[in-house]
C-alpha cells in the first residue's frame, strides 16, 4: 500500500473545505492508502472537495449550515448533546452522497489533480531506480521488492484514473446528457441543489471493475484524453481564436489584442506581470465570446440554453464588479470599430452581460496539466456534431 496525505496550506477556502472534510472523519492528519485494485472512495471524496472552486464550496458547505442551524433551543444539555450527535450523522450521510460527484467540472478537476499527483510520486521511485545501485544484501532485496510493489499500485491506480477520466469524457459529450444538470449540478441561482441525477447513469454503475475495463478499452493516453477534453468541453481563448481566426469575432479580439499572436503558442519565458496581463486578456475573450454566442447559440446551442438560466453575479465581490466594468468600457471603442451592431454596447454587451458571462467564468473556470503545459478555460461542452466540426477545422487550420 501507497500513503498519500493531502495538504491545504496554500488554499484560500481552506477553512471551509477542512469543515466540509472533518465531517468525513478526514483531517490535516490523515492518510489515505492506495491499493493496486483500488482508490479509496474516501480519498477520491477529499480530492474533489481539493477540486472545488469557490462557488462549490458555497454550495456544499450549505448543508452544513442548514443542519447547525436547525433545533437550537434544547432545555438541558443532554438533549443538546443527543442533537448534534444526530445532526453530525445526518451531515456525514449528505456530504458522503454529495461527495461521490459534485459536478461535471469538479470531476475534471479532481482526475487531472490525483493524475498529478500520481504520476509525481511514480515519478520520484522511477527516478531513483535509475540511480541506485544493484542490491548488496537481504534487507536491500526487500527494498527493491517494497518499491517495486509501490510502483504497480501507482501504476494501476494511474490506470484507474484513466478509465475514469475516458468514463467521464463519453459522457460529457453523450446527447442525452442534462447541461443543466451535470455542468450545473442542478443546482438554482441561489445555490440551493436539487436531487436529480447528475450523471447519466446511478453512481453505483461507476465502480473500479467499470473503471478498469474502460482503461483496458481506452488506447488513447492520459496526456491524449485531457487534450480531447480541451476540443470536447474546455472553452479557451486559444481555441477561440484558432476556430475563429477569419470570422467576425476573431478578427476584433486581434485587433483589440494585437500584441499576443493568437493562434500561435505564447511564449514560455513571459514574466509574471506579463503572465497576468496574458491571463486577463484570455479572460476577457472567453467572456465576450460567451456574450457573443447569445446572439448565435447553434455552436454552443445546450449549453448556452442552459447558462442562461443561471446568473452567478451575486457571488462577485465589488471589486471584481469594478474591474469587469472597467474591462468593458476598455474594450467598447475597439470592438464597436469593428462591427457596432454585432458588438452593441447598449443591448447586448451591457454590464449586466458582462457580469453573468464573468459569473460563469468564475463558476465554471478549468484547468487541465498536459505534458508540463497548463491550458485554462471553463466548462462549456459542445454538441457533438458541432465538436467533430470544431475539431476538423483546428486540424486543417494547423
Amino acid at each position: 500500500m501507497v500513503t498519500l496525505k493531502t495538504n491545504f496550506s496554500r488554499d484560500p477556502e481552506q477553512e471551509r473545505k477542512t469543515e466540509i472534510l472533518r465531517y468525513l472523519g478526514v483531517t490535516a492528519d490523515a492518510v489515505h492508502y492506495l491499493r493496486r485494485d483500488m482508490i479509496p472512495d474516501q480519498l477520491l471524496a477529499t480530492m474533489r472537495v481539493m477540486a472545488m472552486n469557490p462557488v462549490e464550496v458555497t454550495r456544499c458547505h450549505a448543508t452544513i449550515q442548514d443542519y447547525d442551524q436547525q433545533g437550537e433551543d434544547e432545555e438541558d444539555d443532554t438533549a443538546r448533546e443527543q442533537r448534534l450527535e444526530n445532526t453530525n450523522l445526518v451531515i456525514k450521510t449528505t456530504l458522503s452522497s454529495e461527495l461521490q460527484f459534485v459536478s461535471l467540472r469538479n470531476e475534471f478537476a479532481m482526475l487531472d489533480l490525483m493524475d498529478i499527483l500520481l504520476r509525481t510520486k511514480l515519478q520520484g521511485i522511477v527516478e531513483w531506480d535509475q540511480k541506485l545501485s544493484l542490491p548488496q544484501n537481504s534487507a536491500q532485496e526487500f527494498i527493491k521488492l517494497y518499491r517495486q510493489g509501490q510502483k504497480e499500485v501507482l501504476e494501476s491506480c494511474a490506470e484507474l484514473c484513466r478509465g475514469m477520466f475516458s468514463v467521464l469524457l463519453k459522457e460529457s459529450s453523450a446527447v442525452e446528457l442534462s447541461m443543466e444538470q451535470a455542468v450545473f449540478g442542478g443546482a438554482s441561482t441561489q445555490g440551493q441543489g436539487s436531487n436529480t441525477q447528475k450523471r447519466l447513469e446511478p453512481s453505483m454503475s461507476y465502480s473500479s471493475e467499470r473503471f478498469k475495463e474502460a482503461a483496458l478499452q481506452e488506447t488513447k493516453s492520459m496526456s491524449d484524453l485531457k487534450r480531447e477534453a480541451v476540443q470536447q468541453v474546455l472553452l479557451n481563448a486559444e481555441g477561440i481564436m484558432i476556430e475563429h481566426k477569419d470570422e467576425l469575432f476573431g478578427e476584433a479580439f486581434s485587433t483589440a489584442f494585437p500584441d499576443h499572436g493568437w493562434g500561435e503558442k505564447l511564449s514560455d519565458d513571459l514574466d509574471e506581470e506579463e503572465e497576468m496581463a496574458v491571463q486577463m486578456e484570455q479572460d476577457a475573450i472567453v467572456t465576450c465570446f460567451l456574450i457573443f454566442q447569445t446572439q448565435q447559440p447553434e455552436r454552443l446551442d445546450r449549453f448556452i440554453s442552459a447558462a442562461n438560466k443561471f446568473d452567478y453575479s451575486s457571488q462577485l465581490d465589488e471589486d471584481m464588479k469594478d474591474d469587469v466594468e472597467d474591462l468593458r468600457q476598455s474594450l467598447q471603442e475597439t470592438l464597436e470599430d469593428v462591427d457596432p451592431e454585432k458588438f452593441d454596447f447598449t443591448n447586448r454587451f451591457t454590464p449586466q452581460a458582462f457580469l453573468w458571462a464573468t459569473g460563469l467564468l468564475e463558476a465554471l473556470s478549468l484547468s487541465l496539466h498536459i505534458d508540463g503545459e497548463l491550458v485554462s478555460g471553463i466548462l462549456a461542452p459542445r454538441d457533438p456534431q458541432v465538436a467533430e466540426g470544431g475539431r476538423q477545422k483546428r486540424k486543417f487550420d494547423e
